[in-house]
């Protein structure tokens, strides 16, 4: 059966949906944002919580969560907003902004011109699953072929877990995690029955397994730029998977395991909506410095340091202190001082590599 996307009442169909989105915007106020979010009509409903994520303050409804510090926004760290699993579905169906125009906006903000160094939005987070009820997906061959190598991957590392309720001995959880939790994407296939029946809930379907790219940063600006770009989800989900890992037949006669063919039960799964194709999330490093990651380096991450030697020694001394250094540059300082100054910068670039 052919993967298709679920838009219809019924929950239990193969088709992907997004998972998780986290996104930052910058000099706008929290009601702007709750416009921006096609929720202001529900204003009255959020709550008021404890702040997260060095955040003071939170309003919080349906498991979507606006972070702040200040009311107008007007600060470094913006105002930050958290969908998790359920809040995603619960945007889709309160919202007046379809997810599809919200990433097309988000994704305007992050290359808009600004007249300062800063961007007008951040990308945090997008985690994109598939949700598998047909049996495409073999989690236990999956997990076989990884313990006995036949996997070619872009991934260093990754973990098999294999766990058990107390409370419910008849349920077993498997996960198969591929590349390491919180860098710029990991990929995790796990038994989503299982995890449901350890919670009591019991859905009206007998197999459930979750295929799930989970993208960061950089990774997750690229994914929202091919999506507002026209790239179906669906289509997209699949070009990178494809792009990052494979389960493969081994063979006696050659030793690179990247020519060996793709083992029949991955090649039912990944070529459901596709043939064979990928892409990369990969940006080049050439455009991974910029003028706004040096400010922000200086003035943030080492401006405690720089300000406490300007106030002890003098800016003058700094400065001779530096230019006697006579620094050996490295590609990238050399690169920027090549290139123009700019009145707009924005984070962009980036490379995904685990």
């Amino acid at each position: 059966m052919n993967a298709i996307l679920n838009l219809n009442n019924n929950q239990y169909v193969n088709g992907v949906c997004i998972d998780w989105f986290e996104f930052t915007l910058f000099d706008i106020g929290y009601y702007d944002v709750l416009d921006f979010l096609g929720l202001s009509e529900h204003d009255a409903d959020f709550n008021v919580g404890h702040g997260q994520q060095r955040y003071k303050c939170c309003l919080f409804f349906e498991n979507i969560y606006i972070l702040f510090n200040n009311p107008k926004g007007d600060n470094d760290m913006g105002i930050h907003v958290r969908m998790t699993g359920q809040g995603c579905r619960n945007f889709e169906k309160l919202s007046k902004v379809s997810f599809d125009n919200l990433i097309k906006n988000i994704y305007y903000l992050l290359n808009e011109d600004t007249s300062i160094n800063k961007p007008k939005a951040k990308m945090s987070r997008i985690d994109v699953a598939y949700d598998d009820f047909d049996g495409l997906i073999d989690l236990d061959q999956c997990i076989k072929d990884t313990r006995d190598g036949n996997v070619v991957t872009r991934f260093r590392r990754g973990s098999i877990i294999e766990s058990f309720d107390f409370n419910n001995p008849g349920i077993t959880y498997k996960t198969l995690n591929c590349g390491r939790q919180g860098s710029n994407i990991w990929i995790t296939i796990y038994d989503k029955l299982a995890e449901r029946k350890s919670k009591d809930i019991v859905p009206d379907c007998n197999y459930w397994v979750r295929c799930e790219i989970k993208m960061r940063h950089t990774n997750a600006d690229r994914f929202i730029q091919l999506l507002s770009e026209g790239k179906p989800m669906i289509e997209l989900f699949f070009l990178v998977l494809n792009n990052y890992i494979r389960f493969v037949i081994s063979s006696d006669t050659d030793t690179n395991k990247w020519r060996w063919a793709v083992a029949p039960h991955w090649e039912r799964f990944c070529n459901s909506v596709i043939d064979g194709g990928k892409i990369s999330l990969y940006v080049a490093p050439s455009d991974d410095y910029n003028q706004y990651k040096l400010v922000r380096y200086v003035t943030q991450q080492a401006g405690a340091a720089v300000y406490t030697y300007i106030q002890k020694f003098g800016i003058h001394d700094l400065i001779k202190q530096v230019d006697d250094k006579k620094y050996c540059l490295s590609f990238k300082y050399r690169e920027l001082l090549c290139e123009p100054d700019e009145d707009s910068v924005s984070d962009t670039g980036g490379v995904f590599v685990d």
